[in-house]
């Protein structure tokens, strides 16, 4: 696996937890202290395709949101796991929304080339965008935006459809 993505804009137990997980798995990573040091990171470093981003969204007002539709454009090939205990972000292709720290928790439990498959991605190949575009369309799941911790657990046993 590549490089991790960690925008470090949640709470310390998820930071943490991610942390622990990025270690515990000797992935190589780059974290971002709040979403003007991922915009700066994505604007400056558009080569350096991360496999996979966390971000955390307890730290982000309703305009840094924004932040995850320009993970996906300037990274169109990117798994995202969202930490949103405030249900204020979409589903979109190649992310899961965690909604609580139980959540979180459980899917850092999957191997990362697993995790990867099962948000339809592998080791990213394809290069990066040169500039923002409009974002990329939510797509909303059948409970509504997000997952439980029930619906995750489901979804990574699962796997792809």
């Amino acid at each position: 696996m590549g490089q991790i993505l960690h925008i470090r804009t949640s709470g310390r137990s998820v930071a943490d937890a991610i942390d622990e997980w990025i270690a515990r798995h000797h992935l190589e990573s780059h974290s971002c202290h709040d979403a003007y040091d991922a915009v700066v990171t994505m604007l400056t470093h558009p080569e350096k395709v991360p496999d996979l981003a966390f971000v955390g969204t307890e730290c982000l007002d309703a305009e840094e949101l924004a932040l995850i539709g320009w993970l996906r454009e300037t990274w169109p090939h990117v798994a995202i796991v969202v930490c949103d205990p405030t249900a204020g972000v979409e589903r979109q292709s190649g992310m899961v929304i965690c909604r609580d720290h139980a959540a979180l928790l459980d899917l850092l439990e999957t191997e990362p080339a697993e995790l990867l498959r099962r948000l339809g991605r592998s080791s990213v190949t394809a290069g990066p965008r040169s500039a923002f575009g409009g974002l990329a369309p939510a797509v909303e799941t059948e409970s509504g935006p997000g997952l439980s911790a029930e619906e995750l657990d489901a979804l990574l046993r699962e796997g792809p459809h």
